[in-house]
């Protein structure tokens, strides 16, 4: 019953996940943002999926029963190691980090992924990260930590990374985003913490909700911006002038300031709707220019001209 129990909150969160990876390649930002999400989704799910595999094998005598659970935790412990490599990278990118700008730089990021690979698919012969004894039971090896301390180190870094990162930025749009980016990694942790203690799928449902948040984050922010200019629409500024004004004192100056592109329906009039819409678009981009030297305006100032 419990064993049963295990195999539907598996497949819960496998089809959660493939569901959301279909679904970010339809709607997430840059081709490159929809591509990493995506393969974060099904990467995560196939490590679910080997897992489920694991937990039905293990323990089961045989040489089939011995063969499953060793090609199960040889896949499992990869894609585990593989699918924080992604979220390291998806994460870094989404942050316009220098890591991930060069070939050269990703090559050196991915070469403990490559050894964790390595180790775990010559386990067989190694029992490095781990082995089935004669009982078909799955045994730790002597290097089994290389495998969570290599994965937990993406996590963690780009997590504080994230996390400094949101500290800095006044767009509250692109702070929630860091946020979610920084504490990704707690109901994950949280999750592999009960399943240790209580023998629960814990971390299978930590990645699920972790995956879902980000993509609840990022569905609102296409919701708040304006798909033509990329600028903050008008309920991203109400919500921000709502935060503002909860937020100041009583001796704090606050400054509203509005634009307006003068001569633009003569632009529409003599050249078309295309050449306005570039013209507003070049606008915006001068307006996000402009915000990054001035970040208390920044809301505003998009906001308004959208």
């Amino acid at each position: 019953m419990v064993k049963a129990l295990k195999i539907e909150i598996f497949l819960l969160c496998m089809i959660v996940l493939i569901g959301l990876a279909v679904r970010s390649r339809r709607s997430l930002f840059s081709s490159t943002q929809q591509l990493l999400f995506s393969m974060l989704g099904y990467t995560s799910a196939a490590y679910i999926f080997f897992d489920m595999i694991w937990t039905l094998s293990d323990g089961v005598d045989g040489t089939l029963g011995i063969a499953a659970n060793w090609i199960s935790n040889a896949v499992s412990f990869s894609l585990f190691a593989i699918a924080c490599l992604i979220w390291f990278i998806y994460s870094e990118t989404m942050q316009g980090s220098h890591l991930v700008t060069s070939r050269y730089r990703v090559v050196l990021v991915t070469l403990p992924t490559a050894l964790v690979v390595v180790l775990a698919f010559t386990s067989y012969w190694t029992h490095a990260l781990f082995y089935i004894d004669s009982q078909g039971v799955y045994r730790r090896g002597f290097a089994y930590m290389i495998q969570p301390i290599v994965s937990y180190c993406y996590v963690i870094h780009t997590s504080l990374h994230a996390f400094v990162q949101s500290r800095r930025v006044g767009s509250l749009q692109t702070k929630a985003i860091y946020r979610t980016l920084a504490f990704f990694a707690i109901p994950a942790l949280v999750g592999g913490t009960f399943q240790i203690v209580y023998s629960v799928p814990g971390l299978c449902v930590g990645i699920m909700i972790s995956m879902l948040l980000l993509y609840i984050i990022c569905q609102e922010q296409l919701i708040s911006t304006d798909p033509l200019t990329g600028l903050n629409n008008r309920n991203r500024f109400e919500t921000y002038m709502l935060s503002l004004f909860s937020n100041v004192g009583h001796t704090d100056d606050v400054y509203l300031l509005m634009m307006d592109a003068d001569g633009f329906k003569q632009i529409n009039d003599r050249y078309g709707h295309v050449e306005g819409d570039h013209a507003l678009q070049v606008l915006s981009a001068a307006l996000k220019r402009s915000a990054r030297r001035l970040a208390a305006l920044s809301h505003v100032m998009a906001a308004m001209s959208s």
